[in-house]
């Protein structure tokens, strides 16, 4: 499965593959915080992810 999360404060997307089933998979938006290392972090769809890493690299 994957993930998508717009890092907003950095301007920076990321698509993560997750393994169904794994603590990722259904971890809270506090954990990617940690992970990512940053406070502005919120989980977007597809969609979205796509629009914003078009946006971001324009």
């Amino acid at each position: 499965m994957k993930r998508y999360f717009d890092l907003q404060g950095l301007r920076l997307t990321a698509e993560l593959d997750i393994v169904n089933g794994s603590d990722a998979a259904t971890a809270g938006i506090d954990t990617f915080k940690k992970y990512f290392k940053c406070d502005d972090v919120r989980e977007v769809d597809r969609v979205e992810y796509k629009r914003l890493s078009k946006e971001y690299q324009g």
